[in-house]
This record gives C-alpha cells, sequence and structure tokens, in this order.
C-alpha cells in the first residue's frame, strides 16, 4: 500500500494522527500475592542479592583486624617465650628419657565386677522352664 492510501483510509476512520510513540506506557499496578504477604526482610534472597546481615560495613572488618592482629602477636610471643627459655642438663635428661626412653603409663582404673540381681539358682529354673516348654 501506498502512504496516500493508509493517509486516506486512516482519514475515514478518524484516527488520530498525533500519537506520541515516545510516551511511555503506564505500569500497572502489582498485584498482591503471597510473597507479598513475607516481610522483605524474613524472605528467602533472591540469587545474585546480597542480604543486609551479609554485607561488610567498615565496623566489622576493623574488629576483624584487630582480632587477626592480635592472635598473629600472641603467636609470635609464644614463639619467642619456647626459643628464649633454656633447660638445664637435669631437666633436658628427664624429658627426653620420658618421651623416647621411658614414657609415662597411665594407671588404669580396675574395673569393678559387674554383679546381677539374679543368682545362680534364678538362672537354672528360668534354664529348666524354657527348656519344659
Amino acid at each position: 500500500m501506498s502512504y496516500s492510501l493508509v493517509r486516506a483510509s486512516l482519514d475515514l476512520v478518524e484516527f488520530e494522527t498525533d500519537v506520541n510513540p515516545d510516551k511511555k506506557k503506564k505500569k500497572k499496578k502489582r498485584q498482591n500475592g503471597v510473597l507479598n504477604l513475607i516481610p522483605a526482610h524474613q524472605r528467602l534472597p533472591q540469587k545474585g542479592k546480597i542480604t543486609r546481615s551479609s554485607r561488610l560495613n567498615s565496623q566489622s572488618q576493623q574488629k576483624s583486624l584487630r582480632n587477626t592482629k592480635k592472635s598473629i602477636q600472641d603467636n609470635v610471643q609464644r614463639l619467642l617465650s619456647l626459643s628464649s627459655r633454656k633447660l638445664d642438663g637435669e631437666t633436658a635428661e628427664k624429658l627426653f628419657n620420658r618421651a623416647v626412653k621411658q614414657p609415662v603409663r597411665r594407671n588404669r582404673k580396675p574395673q569393678e565386677q559387674q554383679t546381677t540381681a539374679f543368682t545362680e539358682e534364678d538362672f537354672a529354673k528360668f534354664a529348666a522352664e524354657y527348656r519344659d516348654e
């Protein structure tokens, strides 16, 4: 069809010619569904979204850095204290003997004999009754 025929047919129908194609469409009102009844902070997070509790803030970062620095310092102090202490010969010999030659054996507690409420006669009666039936 030619442009003139289209224009003539639109004039016959009285179609509006000043339609603005840049005009935005109206958004439809969202219907209230079941998920909208659940508060946002209690919903399961969608894939790719970060929840508020898992976001990092400066205070939590500083706290974790302080903790790691403190643990590193504690470990260094322990290592330095181990290397600086010197043992005399007698103590070193005791440690060596215990570690290699004569390890300290822990004494086991003797187990108490288990007692029952039934006597041998009761067991004999039960066995006799069981065999008879």
